[in-house]
């Protein structure tokens, strides 16, 4: 089991996630259809310029605050496609370790 820490997230940051994991999904989309035509993944930097902007403005967001709890997370895999914009093909059950 994997442990995190876990808090409330603002409505803005979670779009900005969201619109984030929308560019990666595509990009390994592209990348499963035809591994040498995709290009570089967009996290490499220098690569999609709304990726890099949208990894600068979350950087505060992703600081854990004094109130973010620990968590352990079991995971489970479903059968569907990896990657896809509504998430992955993984469920998580939280277990809050005080």
């Amino acid at each position: 089991m994997d442990e995190y820490l876990v808090w409330p997230a603002p409505v803005e940051a979670v779009a900005l996630e969201r619109e984030g994991w929308e560019i990666f999904v595509r990009w390994n989309q592209a990348y499963e259809t035809a591994p040498r035509s995709a290009g570089p993944h967009p996290g490499d930097g220098g690569v999609d310029a709304r990726y890099d902007e949208l990894e600068g403005l979350l950087v505060p967001y992703r600081q854990a605050p004094a109130g973010a709890r620990r968590v352990v997370a079991e995971w489970r895999l479903d059968d569907g496609q990896r990657y896809r914009v509504d998430g992955t093909d993984c469920w998580v059950r939280w277990a809050f370790t005080g």
